[in-house]
């Protein structure tokens, strides 16, 4: 939907105020294979967050995020959703 974002601009477009909460929706996530991050080739400080089209575990949302708090599930919809491509007028 965005294309390729940094985690700071991640939680920006999902609403998130936190970097601790972005950082663990977003390792959460890629430990289940939803997210992948990638190194940014001009600057290696950065890194990008993308949505991968099937996670190599085959884990489910569900899996990757049992456990988590109210507010932790909140944040990794919103970056879930964040990242997703808008849907199409079919």
């Amino acid at each position: 939907m965005h294309g390729l974002l940094t985690p700071r601009e991640l939680a920006r477009a999902a609403a998130i105020s936190s970097s601790g909460t972005i950082t663990g929706a977003i390792d959460r996530l890629e430990r289940a294979g939803w997210t992948t991050r990638t190194p940014c080739q001009v600057d290696r400080r950065k890194v990008f967050i993308t949505l991968t089209e099937v996670p190599a575990s085959g884990s489910s949302i569900a899996e990757a995020l049992h456990g988590c708090s109210d507010d932790e599930l909140a944040a990794a919809i919103r970056v879930l959703e964040a990242l997703s491509p808008p849907a199409s007028d079919a």
